[in-house]
C-alpha cells in the first residue's frame, strides 16, 4: 500500500495556470474580454443610453448629417472598447496580485475545548454527547445550550426522543 508521499495528486490545470499552453491562455484571456464587453454592451440602458434618453436626443440627432452620426458612433464604440480594455486590464492586475497566494488552505481545526467554551458546557459533557448516535438538544433564542437528552435505549438501539 502506497503511502502518503509515494501518492501524488495530480493538480487541476485550472488551480495551476502554469500548467496552461500559452494558446489556452490567449483564448482565455480573449473571452473573458469579449463576454466583459457583452455584458457592458447589455448593461447600456442602466448607464443612460435608454428609450427615454434617446426620444429626448431625437430633435438634436435629426438636424445632424451622417458624418456627425458616424463619428458619435466611432465615440460610443471607442468608450465600449477601452471600458472592456480597461475591465481586462483591471482582471490581469488582480491575476497578478493574487497569483502566488495559496487558496486552497485547510480549514482551521476546532477544538473540543472550544465548542464547549463557545456553548457554555462542559467538556467532559460535550465529550460524552459526541459519542452518542442520537441527541436530542435544547437551544435558548440567544443560541446557547439549555438542555441536552441521550435518546438511547439498554439494548444500544435509538428511540425517538421524548420531545417535551
Amino acid at each position: 500500500m502506497k503511502t502518503a508521499e509515494e501518492t501524488q495528486i495530480n493538480p487541476l490545470i485550472i488551480e495551476n495556470s502554469h500548467l496552461q499552453g500559452p494558446l489556452r491562455k490567449i483564448s482565455q484571456r480573449l473571452m473573458t474580454l469579449l463576454l466583459w464587453m457583452f455584458w457592458f454592451y447589455l448593461m447600456l440602458p442602466i448607464f443612460g443610453f435608454s428609450s427615454s434618453a434617446s426620444e429626448a436626443l431625437i430633435p438634436f440627432i435629426t438636424p445632424l448629417d451622417t458624418e456627425v452620426i458616424i463619428g458619435l458612433a466611432v465615440i460610443v464604440g471607442l468608450i465600449i472598447v477601452g471600458l472592456g480594455l480597461w475591465m481586462g486590464l483591471w482582471a490581469q492586475y488582480n491575476v497578478f496580485l493574487h497569483r502566488f497566494k495559496q487558496h486552497n488552505r485547510c480549514a482551521d481545526v476546532v477544538r473540543s475545548s472550544s465548542v464547549a467554551k463557545h456553548f457554555h458546557v462542559s467538556p467532559v459533557d460535550l465529550a460524552v454527547w459526541q459519542r452518542e448516535k442520537q441527541l436530542l438538544i435544547k437551544c435558548s433564542e440567544q443560541g446557547s445550550v439549555q438542555n441536552v437528552m441521550i435518546c438511547e435505549n439498554k439494548w444500544g438501539h435509538p428511540l425517538a426522543c421524548p420531545v417535551r
